[in-house]
């Protein structure tokens, strides 16, 4: 994930990074979610 993530970042100009680091940790905790109700 942080593989896909990283490379759709370089092609974000900087003035973004700030919303993609928000949109990141709605995703991690997404992710964290779904694999604790999978488990």
């Amino acid at each position: 994930m942080r593989l896909t993530s990283d490379s759709v970042l370089d092609g974000l100009p900087a003035g973004t990074s700030g919303v993609m680091n928000d949109y990141r940790r709605i995703v991690r905790r997404r992710l964290l979610l779904i694999l604790l109700l999978r488990c």
